[in-house]
């Protein structure tokens, strides 16, 4: 191989792009490791709850409340509207009961877990996350959609 075939190859587009895509996974590499809690999504009271988990087991002895979590956890899968019909089911033949409203047991949960849901814009066509490098990108780096 000449200088010049290995200039052609180094300028190449595929050599360029494999470049591009050390460079973005080298700046998730350093964001991960600089990761702290106080860096992240999370506000101060998850990072509470975080670094004092409750010692004791959280009793769940309300049959309403028993309900709500085994139908939030069958459904989990599912979608918010699916949880909201179940309710609706149940609602309509035991009028009195006292179901959970999806974002009461999805805050339940949290509380009892500390498992929360920690939300990133992401391409429409699923390319990747606006996170790490891409955080403050409008467009999608990959096929440009907003």
């Amino acid at each position: 191989m000449t200088s010049s075939d290995s200039n052609e190859v180094k300028d190449s587009p595929i050599a360029i792009f494999c470049i591009e895509i050390i460079k973005t996974t080298q700046e998730y590499i350093k964001e991960i490791q600089a990761a702290t809690f106080e860096n992240g999504n999370l506000n101060d009271n998850v990072i509470h709850w975080l670094c004092n988990p409750p010692e004791e087991p959280t009793s769940i002895s309300n049959l309403n409340i028993c309900l709500s979590l085994d139908l939030f956890l069958a459904i989990t899968n599912a979608s918010e509207e699916t949880y909201h019909a179940s309710c609706d089911a149940i609602l309509h033949h035991y009028p009195n009961s006292g179901i959970l409203s999806y974002h009461a047991v999805k805050k339940l949960v949290a509380d009892i877990t500390g498992v929360i849901a920690v939300y990133n814009d992401m391409c429409i066509n699923s390319c990747h996350a606006f996170t790490g490098p891409f955080a403050l990108f409008e467009t999608c780096s990959i096929c440009r959609e907003a």
